[in-house]
């Protein structure tokens, strides 16, 4: 007999069958236990497989993780055409601020509003072939600004 048996009860008073139902309990629970034992290993070490240490990572699954949060006043606004344009990066708006008037809508209206130069072009009363003149020299414009920027 086990001694747990022996020491949880007095066996000299039990039936033939509390004594029966007695052991299979804690032949039970003994299962049990080990069961759960088994199951937390097993679980730990799939964790283990599956975890992995931040100085085993490369830089790309590292940046992956990270998050920044982004408020309101980070961001440049342009109103165009009665739309609310913003512009997350403050070199690129800076840049698009250097534009004359006239350009600087073109480039927003196509490229943040998405708009066609036909579109474009009916919305500010120009000829498409103005619009992709202004367009194109904008943009190597703002080529020239960001290059200054990043270099100087």
């Amino acid at each position: 007999m086990d001694s747990t048996l022996v020491e949880l009860f007095d066996l000299s008073e039990m039936t033939k069958e509390e004594l029966t139902a007695a052991q299979a309990f804690d032949s039970y629970i003994k299962k049990v236990i080990k069961g759960a034992a088994r199951n937390g290993y097993k679980k730990s070490k799939l964790r283990f497989e599956r975890e992995i240490f931040h100085s085993e990572m490369t830089f790309k699954e590292l940046s992956d993780l990270n998050a920044f949060d982004r408020y309101f006043n980070s961001y440049d606004y342009f109103v165009v055409q009665e739309h609310l344009v913003s512009v997350d990066n403050p070199m690129l708006a800076a840049a698009i601020r250097e534009l004359r008037d006239g350009y600087w809508e073109i480039v927003i209206m196509y490229y943040f509003l998405r708009m066609k130069e036909q579109e474009i072009a009916d919305a500010m009363n120009l000829a498409v072939s103005t619009v992709c003149t202004r367009k194109k020299k904008s943009i190597t414009k703002l080529r020239v600004i960001l290059e200054e920027t990043v270099d100087g």
